[in-house]
């Protein structure tokens, strides 16, 4: 779920960067509405998660939930 997905992005981050990251509600079309976020760095956007839509799940027919992130590791490099 979500909560999952985001404690693993941020264990990432912080063990490999030393980064801590912040999240703030996003909206888009491929996770479930109110289950996504922004997510940031010293107030520096690198990326999203959340929870996949119904939706999407159904087009690449999955049965579970799921919860995914996209982050520009160029960006966690230089912030």
């Amino acid at each position: 779920n979500f909560t999952e997905a985001k404690s693993v992005l941020q264990g990432l981050l912080e063990s490999s960067f030393a980064k801590e990251i912040k999240t703030e509600p996003g909206k888009r079309s491929y996770f479930t509405d109110g289950r996504c976020a922004r997510v940031n760095i010293d107030s520096e956007w690198i990326g999203e998660l959340g929870e996949i839509s119904a939706s999407a799940r159904d087009s690449f027919k999955l049965r579970v939930p799921v919860a995914g992130f996209e982050i520009n590791l160029s960006r966690v490099l230089h912030v």
